[in-house]
């Protein structure tokens, strides 16, 4: 038997009715034939059967997009492994030296006077306060000023009442008058008159007392008491402060104090007279440190023969410790410590810097006395920047006012 012999045995026939088709028996998943994925030589050489020819067109169409997928995206992979490869792009010249310009401010070089002051602050006070008191008791009867007024030398400030004092002068005056009568008679003694005198004079005195009398010239403060107080001796009644002079207390730090000293001049402004300067001379220092400061206590008399100066007054003061004309000098920030001294950096017409050394004279608080080394009307840099060499160039941010 042979294997087509086989195969038809294996298939089993049903009757058909008449006018029915014939059934063609559907294969199974297992049964249905796997066809193997061919390569894209094969589907190239292919000739599409009559019957596939629309399937091998989707197939052609699908290799045709993948391969160009795979052709596009190996170009771009080639041009940037090209570009990896290639000399970096150079920045142009003008911005590379943009990059190398080292950011300053300077200073312009110039003669001036060169001054090294210390300056503080403090509040103008009279020069003498006085405490005003009635020599003997009694109760106020008048008081002729206020406080702040100012006052003459000589001129009633308060009286108290006078009524006994008075009484008292008027009795020694008729006693004195009968005495004087007798001894010009001859009937007492010389002593009789001279002790009746006496007794004038102290109720003259005495009547005195009664009248409060400024003792200088000055303005009235502190005043404490009113008409009709009763007051003793120890009562203060006001305070009398002179302004002939005025004085002010400032206090300097222990690095200074060796730079001022008895009858140095000082120079004091005040907010009530703007632009206008006060001269005086500093009076004493003290030789204690004081206060949470740590400072010296100075005390400086200013004249006010104007009487412009008033007591309470904010002062500003300034103590020049050395002073020069027609001196060339810099700020302290601009000298860089150097091997044997100090160098400054100079700024040329090209923008580059240049280090050189510079001989220095008296060194201020904030500026410098410059010996040798450099010229009025040149450049130099203010706060060197740590990068900055000489040679480096400079971009110029501020020209700082000397």
């Amino acid at each position: 038997m042979t294997d087509d012999d086989k195969s038809k045995d294996s298939f089993e026939f049903k009757p058909l009715h008449k006018g029915e088709p014939e059934e063609t028996p559907k294969p199974t998943e297992e049964e249905k034939p796997q066809e193997p994925v061919p390569t894209p030589e094969e589907i190239l050489q292919e000739k599409p059967p009559e019957a596939s020819s629309q399937n091998w067109f989707v197939r052609y169409k699908t290799l045709s997009l993948v391969m160009g997928f795979l052709l596009i995206g190996g170009a771009m992979w080639l041009i940037s492994l090209s570009r990896d490869n290639s000399d970096p792009i150079e920045d142009p010249p003008e911005a590379v030296n943009a990059l190398d310009e080292v950011p300053v401010n300077v200073i312009e070089v110039r003669l001036g006077r060169f001054q090294d002051p210390i300056n503080a602050v403090g509040t103008l006070k009279g020069e003498a306060e006085i405490e005003l008191r009635f020599e003997v008791e009694g109760r106020i009867k008048q008081f002729n000023v206020d406080e702040g007024d100012r006052v003459r030398q000589g001129q009633i400030i308060a009286k108290i009442d006078e009524t006994d004092a008075m009484l008292k002068v008027k009795e020694a005056k008729n006693e004195l008058e009968k005495i004087e009568k007798l001894y010009a008679l001859g009937d007492l003694s010389k002593t009789k008159l001279r002790e009746t005198r006496l007794k004038l004079e102290v109720a003259q005195s005495e009547f005195k007392k009664t009248r409060l009398i400024a003792v200088r010239n000055g303005i009235i403060g502190d005043k404490s008491a009113e008409i009709g107080e009763y007051v003793t001796p120890q009562r203060k009644i006001a305070t009398l402060v002179t302004i002939k002079n005025v004085v002010v207390n400032v206090g300097i730090i222990e690095k200074q104090v060796d730079k001022v000293y008895p009858g140095q001049k000082i120079l004091v402004s005040v907010d009530a007279y703007p632009g206008n300067v006060f001269e005086g001379t500093i009076a004493s220092i003290s030789p204690i440190i004081t206060g949470p400061s740590k400072t010296f206590e100075i005390k400086a008399k200013i004249p006010n023969e104007e009487s412009l100066l008033l007591p309470g007054m904010f002062a500003r003061t300034r103590i020049i410790t050395y002073e020069a004309d027609d001196a060339m000098s810099v700020p302290n920030d601009t000298l860089v410590k150097a091997p044997g001294g100090f160098q400054v950096y100079v700024v040329n017409k090209d923008n580059v810097a240049e280090a050189r050394d510079v001989e220095v004279g008296y060194v201020a608080t904030e500026f410098t006395l410059i010996k040798s080394g450099l010229s009025p009307g040149e450049i130099v840099v203010v706060q060197k920047p740590p990068e900055l060499k000489s040679g480096s160039k400079v971009k110029i941010i501020e020209v700082q006012n000397n």
